[in-house]
């Protein structure tokens, strides 16, 4: 491990961490649910994985890697504050939601993983 690889996973997670914020702000000002913010930051982080393990892209040097998959896509995806909203609508009796937050973050980013894959192929 280098000092050039600390700094693009430090950027690339800097990043990743802001847009999810940014998210988060945007839903709060239009009174959506916060798990809606947490399920679109899931899945574009899922499709940029997808995109960056595609055939076309894999090949590009590790410092897009570090940047894109470890920084960025771990800043932004959010799978601890998922598990935790589930728990709080498990806690506070919420099924539907509880059963929406989970099968939507599921369903959804695996969706997102096949699209970013078919993306990469055609790119």
């Amino acid at each position: 491990m280098n000092f050039s690889a600390l700094l693009f996973v430090f950027i690339g997670g800097g990043i990743g961490s802001m847009l999810r914020f940014v998210v988060s702000w945007w839903m709060s000002l239009k009174n959506y649910n916060s798990i809606f913010a947490t399920l679109i930051s899931n899945v574009i982080a899922s499709i940029i994985i997808a995109l960056l393990v595609s055939s076309s892209i894999q090949n590009k040097n590790s410092s897009t890697q570090l940047f894109w998959a470890i920084g960025f896509c771990g800043g932004l995806s959010t799978f601890s504050t998922f598990s935790l909203q589930s728990f709080q609508l498990f806690q506070t009796q919420q099924w539907a939601w509880l059963a929406f937050n989970i099968i939507a973050n599921l369903f959804i980013t695996l969706l997102a993983i096949w699209v970013g894959l078919l993306i990469g192929e055609i790119v």
